[in-house]
């Protein structure tokens, strides 16, 4: 059994040669105030999130940097859900999505929203129809169907939910 102390840091040897059990071991010596943050190599190399955020987010963690960021997101039932197209830049005869206008009403009130063409392929991935909760970043174009309205539920997902009330 070898391990190997490369650097301040890292801690390199052949599988089950007790890595994670010594760095484990030295945080908990250190104190309480001395993060460990064990890492997968599934983690870092997962397709859907760059390497580089993945590292710098395990840094930021283990140094306990809190980053405050701040997100400009739209939220709320859809009630219109319109693709504009346009001409195909490229030429020929198809047509492309320019821009997606969605409806969203809250209870603060409804708005309309003129979207990237993007937002519509997230939108039509999460497969979300007028009736659907939604929740939209408008920077990342991140979209998440998160429910659907009372107005537009059946009467299958309206027993479910009284079923769990008397429960």
């Amino acid at each position: 059994m070898s391990v190997y102390f490369c650097s301040a840091g890292d801690v390199a040897g052949a599988p089950g040669t007790g890595k994670t059990a010594l760095a484990l071991g030295l945080a908990q010596e250190l104190g309480p105030k001395v993060p460990f943050c064990p890492m997968v190599g599934s983690e870092v190399y997962s397709s859907e999130v760059k390497k580089t955020e993945i590292l710098m987010e395990n840094f930021r963690r283990s140094i306990g940097l809190r980053i405050k960021e701040n997100k400009e997101v739209y939220e709320g039932e859809v009630t219109t859900l319109a693709p504009e197209e346009a001409e195909n830049p490229l030429g020929g005869y198809g047509k492309t999505v320019a821009h997606v206008i969605i409806g969203l009403k809250t209870t603060k009130g409804t708005k309309q929203l003129k979207l990237d063409p993007s937002i519509y392929e997230a939108l039509q991935k999460e497969k979300v129809t007028p009736g659907d909760v939604i929740y939209v970043e408008a920077n990342s174009g991140a979209v998440k169907r998160v429910g659907r309205s009372d107005a537009f539920a059946t009467e299958f997902e309206i027993g479910r939910a009284s079923c769990r009330e008397r429960v």
